[in-house]
């Protein structure tokens, strides 16, 4: 959990030395990423902001927590691929 934020950080590093390229041998996270912009963005929440106000925000930071962490397991994997 700690280097979740290392492994981000590591993810748009290598988006910029390929140029994308690492996001197409790996097109699941644009997957990842698409799904969780259109949790984000839909009004379909299990806690709607309308209803619950601030606490409504919980699932989708909840959400985003999840997806951050399934991506950061990605990039490590990959990275122990390709330095093997």
């Amino acid at each position: 959990m700690r280097d979740v934020p290392f492994l981000i950080n590591r993810l748009i590093d290598e988006i910029r030395e390929t140029n994308g390229a690492v996001l197409l041998q790996r097109f699941h996270l644009v997957i990842y990423f698409i799904c969780l912009a259109a949790y984000i963005l839909s009004p379909l929440d299990l806690f709607p902001e309308m209803i619950f106000g601030v606490f409504g925000l919980i699932d989708d930071v909840l959400v985003g927590a999840y997806v951050l962490i399934a991506v950061s397991g990605i990039v490590y994997q990959y990275m122990v691929e390709r330095n093997q």
